[in-house]
């Protein structure tokens, strides 16, 4: 473990605990992002789920959040009662063996790799599994457009650092070589699907700069006029050279 990075990452995840709260509420993460990722990742009823780092997400009566962040687990009773929610790192789990038949990670490796964490999260995934368990994976696909769009936001982000509240300080890239280590942690890739094209992102990053300027209120309005588009783009450019994010099921062996 990084021990420093560890503990920036905390604080970062402490400080945008109210604009993931916002960003749940948002028309995106409703008709664009959740429909895609959950219908992706095909969890049954009667699924016992654990939902890793899912921070402020209002989730379903079969799952359990944890995440390291207090003020996002404050956060996630608010939304979803206190026994649903557990503060508490991907490297040490506080869930008896084989306990899960379902493990989300939305946007989670590419941290745990940064944290220094990332074998170590791998292991506890595999004892809280069940067997033929799954890891449901949300991440980033380095692919060449969403390559060429990061070298280009990179100023704005200098600039808007001191107010940026949806991302944090050490940031890290989700690698082919991530998913061969998870692998070689007692897994096997079930499917896979990109999503997230560098059309919609870009949108999307400026309903996000909208909501640092503006607030709330004037992100949420852009997003309600421009779904119906962002939704069509999404659809019409689903090639993964466009793609900046993927979807992975991996199956405990």
């Amino acid at each position: 473990m990084n021990e420093e990075i560890y503990k920036q990452e905390i604080e970062d995840w402490n400080k945008n605990t109210a604009f993931y709260e916002n960003e749940n509420l948002m028309p995106y993460q409703e008709k664009i992002y959740r429909k895609q990722i959950y219908e992706f990742y095909d969890i049954k009823k009667e699924e016992r789920v654990l939902d890793v780092g899912g921070g402020t997400t209002n989730v379903s009566e079969n799952t359990i959040i944890v995440d390291f962040s207090p003020k996002m687990i404050e956060a996630c009773k608010e939304t979803n009662g206190a026994g649903k929610c557990i503060l508490a790192s991907a490297h040490n789990l506080p869930f008896k063996n084989q306990e899960f038949d379902v493990i989300i990670a939305n946007g989670l490796f590419h941290h745990l790799k940064v944290q220094g964490i990332f074998e170590e999260s791998v292991k506890e995934f595999y004892r809280v599994l069940k067997p033929n368990g799954r890891i449901c994976i949300f991440d980033r696909a380095d692919n060449l457009f969403p390559r060429i769009l990061f070298i280009l936001r990179k100023p704005f982000k200098i600039l808007l650092k001191p107010k940026s509240t949806c991302s944090t300080r050490n940031e890290s890239k989700f690698l082919e070589e991530d998913i061969e280590r998870i692998k070689r942690g007692g897994f096997e890739m079930v499917r896979k699907k990109y999503v997230i094209n560098v059309f919609f992102q870009t949108i999307t990053i400026f309903a996000n700069v909208l909501q640092y300027i503006f607030g709330y209120k004037a992100a949420y309005c852009w997003q309600k006029l421009t779904w119906p588009i962002a939704f069509l783009l999404e659809k019409m450019f689903s090639f993964k050279i466009f793609c900046a994010e993927q979807l992975i099921v991996m199956e405990k062996r």
